[in-house]
């Protein structure tokens, strides 16, 4: 049977408001509760964008990717496998970490851990 649930969600995702509005405001959220947290986002996504350059092969037929991987993901149309969502991911764990536990500042992901 249809899954009304996945289809609106499917939808919803699909829509360009999402893309357009929805994307772009979620991710100045995240980035200014982060450093309003003591996580220094915009620094560290500059260091280590720094430490480039960054290269991967497309072309390894040895290396099997799941296509999920690649639909677009939160905040990454690419999928959860590109660089902003690699660059980005330590970063994005340590602001959930912050504001989750708040006492702990940025380290607060190693306080849920």
């Amino acid at each position: 049977g249809i899954d009304i649930g996945r289809a609106l969600l499917d939808a919803a995702l699909s829509s360009p408001l999402y893309k357009a509005v929805l994307v772009p405001q979620a991710q100045r959220t995240m980035v200014e509760t982060a450093e309003r947290n003591g996580v220094p986002w915009r620094d560290a996504l500059d260091w280590i964008k720094a430490r480039g350059p960054w290269r991967l092969s497309e072309d390894d037929s040895a290396v099997a990717i799941p296509e999920y991987y690649r639909r677009p993901f939160h905040a990454y149309e690419q999928g959860n496998l590109c660089w902003d969502a690699a660059w980005e991911g330590e970063i994005a764990s340590r602001a959930v970490g912050a504001r989750n536990f708040p006492e702990f500042g940025e380290r607060g992901e190693e306080a849920f851990r």
